[in-house]
């Protein structure tokens, strides 16, 4: 559910208290990608961060065929 605070709120809901879609998300997703490349500035998030996240799913999987923990 998103309100006024949230900072992308008004281009999509006309009142508190409605969700906000998988298009919507993609459209503000791309809208940070573009702003991102012509300001010249750090974007996030980026590969490094993937890699990150990448790390804890496969380990997830190796958790799960071995039955016990995996460390990161």
């Amino acid at each position: 559910m998103i309100g006024p605070e949230h900072p992308d709120y008004a281009a999509f809901s006309p009142a508190p208290g409605h969700g906000q879609g998988y298009n919507d998300q993609k459209i503000i997703e791309i809208r940070d990608l573009v702003e991102g490349i012509v300001g010249g500035r750090p974007l996030y998030p980026d590969f490094r961060e993937a890699w990150r996240v990448n790390r804890i799913i496969d380990a997830i999987e190796v958790s799960h065929y071995e039955g016990c923990w995996v460390g990161v």
